[in-house]
């Protein structure tokens, strides 16, 4: 039997009653290699950073929410919130989470045929990723993970906000409470 612990500020705390694995969980938000970031990893190398996260991915599962649209070097420029895709895979590979994240507002800002790439990039490099697809059924397709013998499902979602996932347009899982529900059923 699981045992969830809620408290005041809003940490949640997992256990069991004693029966069966335990194991460990991080999630973290708005994680992204943006350009200051890059500017710092030319300064003083990807350790810099990396030394900064490990603590949160020491745990069995550790989720991070990429809060970037992933382009090539050369499309950093323009609206929204970017990020180098190049840079997020050194980053990656010196200090990796478990799995990561699409469903959020800033998914789209390098446009939809870059976010179509980086989701090709990912199954590429064979990174786990939640909450976004190349279609909204894609998108809502949860993430599971086996950590110590126990099959563990995630779900990511997002607000609309012009991010989401249509019948053929590449996005993040849309927060709908009907959604919501079967995802968890």
């Amino acid at each position: 039997m699981e045992i969830i612990k809620v408290f005041d500020d809003g940490r949640l705390e997992f256990g069991s009653s004693g029966s069966g694995a335990e194991w460990t969980f991080t999630a973290t938000g708005d994680y992204g290699i943006i350009p200051p970031l890059a500017e710092t990893v030319v300064r003083k190398g990807i350790e810099c950073p990396a030394s900064h996260i490990r603590e949160l991915i020491r745990a069995d599962i550790s989720v991070a929410n990429l809060e970037v649209g992933l382009t090539c070097a050369g499309n950093l420029k323009g609206r929204g919130v970017r990020g180098d895709r190049e840079l997020f895979l050194r980053l990656h590979r010196a200090a990796p989470f478990t799995a990561y994240s699409f469903a959020n507002n800033h998914i789209r800002d390098a446009g939809a045929e870059e976010l179509r790439k980086t989701f090709e990039f990912f199954e590429a490099e064979n990174i786990p990723y939640v909450g976004g697809g190349l279609s909204q059924a894609e998108a809502e397709t949860p993430l599971f993970l086996d950590c110590k013998g126990v099959k563990t499902g995630i779900l990511a979602f997002a607000q609309k906000e012009n991010q989401t996932a249509g019948e053929n347009t590449p996005g993040a899982n849309e927060l709908l409470a009907n959604r919501v529900l079967a995802a968890a059923e």
